[in-house]
């Protein structure tokens, strides 16, 4: 069995054309034993250009205490 941290959530967010989308201050994470937990992401920024139309794009972001 791995141990730490197997699996991140991802998430999906919608919004419109001209208007930033919101991200979540956490994401789920998955351990090696099954448990989740809450963790506090830090996201990259996003770029006006990237939401200005209709578009799809994909941020990454850091988890905290983790060098995910």
């Amino acid at each position: 069995m791995e141990s730490g941290i197997t699996g991140v959530e991802d998430k999906v967010v919608w919004t419109i054309p001209g208007q930033a989308p919101v991200l979540p201050d956490e994401v789920t994470v998955t351990y090696g034993d099954g448990d989740t937990d809450k963790k506090v992401v830090t996201w990259e920024p996003i770029k006006p250009e990237q939401y200005a139309d209709e578009n799809e794009f994909i941020v990454t972001g850091s988890i905290e205490g983790t060098g995910l």
